[in-house]
């Protein structure tokens, strides 16, 4: 696996290859029933363990290793419940639906001689092949290349859509010969029907399913204005009763507990202080335990996500001599932390600058603290936290642990890591009323739903604002009426 060296695949497909090794299963034996066997064994094994979310994340990381890894298996994993038993192999659909929708992903979304001078001629050139969609007034959407996360979704989508289609209308799979065939409105509304009845009236996946099949369309054959406004109804309808602007309650009250200036302070301030009590206590003693390293652990984690608030994946397969650029004496410079684009899940890159005391923290922990984590032959494990397992980081479950029981202890709250990573961006937004410096720093795109919550974050706190403006002039306006019937 050595293409997923820095990727969060590696972890979550490590021990599934060691598992297949010992049951004498070879890579190209590989099939869909075989990784639901792993999936049992895992089951049984720990009482504790989510079936589902390790589903998710096996079924993403096995599409990674085949992006990025050229003599990985080829067979798709179609393990879940939302895919297993229901969407039918890509084999029984026309070649012609097959090669098109090869093309859309080498194109990565976007016709040839996009973003050049000839998107005139090219628009030209598909109305002609196309005399229908300039007789409905369509409109063809010329944009950039997509991401391939945000492709393989789509993907997916578009044979979820031909499945639904098939095994929901009863057409047969011969009809289907072009990509336009399967995200008219009529197909999205039937692909989302079938969504909301497997997945619970509330589930806002029909709406992505819409909002999927409504994109490729708009790319790769154009939208008429009556499509625009039939893909508008239906993804509202969708998602009836899941608002995607709104806050949900238990995040709300979450953030609510940061209302206290206090308590927000201990936070920030908590890896910082804590530092300084382990440091007297080693000093003191002149030896590390097993537990002052877990809180050192703990305090260069909550560091780093208030410099650079990543995910938990991101943060896991942090590595000292990759991710880091330490300052030298002799060239000097600054201290950055980086992650590459195929690092980080929005396949963004992102960096930062460390402070100077935020460096020396850091080089504390390297040369005091995480020496006490490691076994005897793993001393040269590359990771930032590592994991038990020699050369290995530590799993996104430790990870969470430490991190979450570190706050609850030293602040008082309960903050899970993914909120926490919202928690920072709300104050950045505070601070600077910007939401696209919040929606910068977590690498999300414009008007995703994540940046719609802190709309209403930051109308929030201009109504604190406002109120405060109009108590300040109140009480001025008090003081001048008595400074008034004084004279």
């Amino acid at each position: 696996m050595s293409g997923l060296q820095s990727s969060w695949a590696k972890p979550v497909l490590s021990p599934f290859v060691r598992w297949c090794a010992a049951q004498g299963i070879t890579p190209d034996a590989m099939t869909t029933q075989i990784a639901e066997n792993y999936l049992s064994y895992r089951e049984n094994r720990d009482v504790r363990h989510n079936r589902q979310k390790l589903t998710k994340q096996l079924r993403n990381a096995w599409a990674r290793a085949q992006r990025d890894v050229t003599d990985w298996p080829r067979v798709p994993l179609e393990i879940g419940e939302s895919t297993q038993g229901y969407m039918l192999p890509w084999e029984v659909f026309p070649k012609s639906l097959r090669d098109e929708v090869e093309n859309y992903r080498k194109s990565r979304g976007v016709q040839t001689g996009v973003g050049s001078s000839q998107d005139v001629s090219l628009r030209d050139v598909l109305m002609k092949a196309n005399p229908e969609l300039a007789e409905s007034n369509t409109v063809l959407s010329i944009e950039d290349p997509l991401g391939q996360r945000t492709l393989d979704e789509q993907t997916h989508t578009l044979r979820l859509a031909a499945s639904t289609a098939v095994r929901a209308d009863g057409c047969s799979p011969d009809d289907l010969i072009c990509i336009a065939d399967i995200t008219t409105p009529a197909s999205a509304a039937a692909t989302a029907e079938e969504a909301l009845t497997r997945n619970g009236k509330n589930s806002s996946y029909a709406g992505n399913l819409i909002k999927n099949l409504r994109s490729v369309r708009a790319r790769w054959t154009g939208l008429s204005e009556e499509e625009k406004h039939l893909f508008k109804s239906l993804r509202k309808k969708a998602e009836e009763g899941v608002d995607l602007r709104a806050m949900r309650p238990q995040n709300r009250e979450k953030l609510a507990q940061f209302d206290d200036p206090a308590r927000l302070r201990r936070l920030i301030t908590w890896p910082r202080r804590r530092m300084m009590v382990l440091e007297q206590e080693r000093k003191h003693s002149g030896r590390v335990t097993q537990n002052m390293a877990l809180d050192a652990q703990a305090c260069v984690m909550g560091l780093l996500l208030m410099s650079l608030p990543v995910r938990r994946g991101t943060l896991t397969i942090t590595r000292i001599e990759e991710n880091f650029r330490w300052p030298t004496l002799r060239k000097g410079g600054t201290a950055t932390l980086s992650y590459s684009s195929q690092e980080t899940k929005t396949e963004r890159p992102a960096a930062v600058v460390l402070s100077e005391w935020k460096v020396d923290l850091l080089r504390t922990y390297l040369r005091d603290y995480r020496p006490r984590l490691l076994s005897q032959n793993d001393r040269s494990n590359p990771f930032l936290f590592p994991g038990q397992k020699p050369g290995q980081p530590k799993s996104y479950s430790r990870i969470a642990k430490t991190m979450t029981q570190a706050v609850r202890k030293q602040v008082g709250v309960h903050v899970n890591m993914h909120f926490f990573r919202h928690l920072m961006a709300s104050l950045l937004l505070r601070q600077s009323r910007n939401l696209d410096m919040a929606r910068a720093l977590l690498g999300h795109s414009d008007g995703s739903a994540v940046t719609k919550l802190y709309a209403e974050m930051q109308q929030r706190w201009s109504a604190e604002d406002l109120d405060r403006i109009t108590t300040r002039m109140s009480k001025e306006h008090g003081r001048l009426q008595r400074s008034g019937n004084a004279k």
